[in-house]
């Protein structure tokens, strides 16, 4: 899913029915935590909690993800940089350029009329390049609802021409 977002991808829509299901896993990782690709996969009733890029990247349409408890962790060295030499200069732009990367929680490519109900997602240390819901390249009519959002007032960002119906949503402050 590198480099979905470019020009060749654009017009890029089908994908094959796979029927995928995963539940009832607890999945603790530095890197991705759950990457799946197909039409009419399915994430249920698992606790995902990543410090890499996304706890959650799906590409495919119809997908559903339902009852999860899902995290993004903010690691100070990103998974992918793990065992890195940080006392070298190029090392430490590497670390740099890491923590930059946009990161999410869940994020959708090509999604349309995937569901998103009755999930908590917490983004750890949530900034301008860290979301809950990500959402791009014609993810159209997204259903989100039934989630509680974690510290986060702008649970879903949307790229390009995506869309999305959010229903009884919460949004709840954690305590510390």
């Amino acid at each position: 899913m590198s480099g979905i977002e470019k020009t060749k991808y654009q017009n890029f829509s089908d994908f094959k029915k796979s029927n995928i299901i995963l539940e009832n896993l607890l999945i603790k990782t530095d890197n991705m935590g759950i990457l799946l690709e197909g039409d009419g996969n399915i994430i249920r009733n698992c606790i995902i909690e990543s410090g890499g890029i996304a706890a959650i990247a799906m590409a495919g349409k119809n997908g559903k993800i339902l009852n999860n408890k899902i995290i993004l962790n903010s690691p100070l060295v990103p998974g992918k940089m793990k065992g890195s030499n940080l006392n070298r200069i190029t090392e430490i732009r590497q670390l740099i350029d890491a923590r930059r990367e946009v990161k999410s929680a869940i994020t959708l490519h090509y999604a349309s009329n995937t569901l998103i109900s009755g999930n908590i997602i917490v983004v750890k240390k949530k900034s301008a390049n860290r979301h809950s819901i990500y959402l791009t390249a014609s993810s159209k009519n997204v259903i989100i609802e039934g989630n509680t959002f974690i510290d986060d007032q702008d649970p879903v960002t949307i790229v390009g021409d995506s869309s999305t119906v959010m229903k009884r949503n919460i949004i709840r402050q954690e305590t510390p």
